[in-house]
This record gives C-alpha cells, sequence and structure tokens, in this order.
C-alpha cells in the first residue's frame, strides 16, 4: 500500500499542469466560434 501512495502524489502533479494548459486551449476555441457565424 506505501508504494500505491506516492503514486496517488504523482497524478495530484500533472493535473495542475493541465490546468495552465486548459487557459491556453480557450482562446483556441473562441477563433472557430466566429468562422461558424460566418
Amino acid at each position: 500500500l506505501q508504494q500505491l501512495q506516492p503514486q496517488q502524489q504523482q497524478q495530484q502533479q500533472p493535473q495542475p499542469q493541465l490546468q495552465q494548459l486548459q487557459p491556453q486551449l480557450q482562446p483556441q476555441p473562441q477563433q472557430p466560434l466566429p468562422k461558424q457565424q460566418q
């Protein structure tokens, strides 16, 4: 079980990294939206 504990910590690390990427991806989807309106 002790071995599983460190694995959970590693999973928590990639989560914050993804959050940083999300804001960068947000402006991208906004671009295709105006194209649809046209």
